[in-house]
């Protein structure tokens, strides 16, 4: 279900979907999946997203995500 919302914010061109979209992914990755390296890429780029687009509590909701993703790494 994600991937397929990953895939029409893409297609629609709409940054805070697409970054919230990845953030969940990365999310149900790195913590109920237990899979912190697929997760880190997704939750890089929303953040990156958020920020370019200037979607500031967007990237502010999504730093602490990245910041757990990033300890996880082996």
């Amino acid at each position: 279900m994600h991937k397929e919302a990953e895939r029409i914010y893409r297609e629609l061109g709409t940054p805070e979907g697409l970054a919230y979209s990845l953030a969940n992914q990365a999310l149900l990755l790195a913590g109920k999946m237990g899979r912190p390296r697929e997760a880190l890429p997704l939750v890089e780029e929303a953040h990156r997203l958020a920020t370019e687009h200037g979607l500031h509590a967007v990237a502010k909701q999504i730093k602490p995500m990245l910041d757990l993703v990033r300890r996880r790494q082996p």
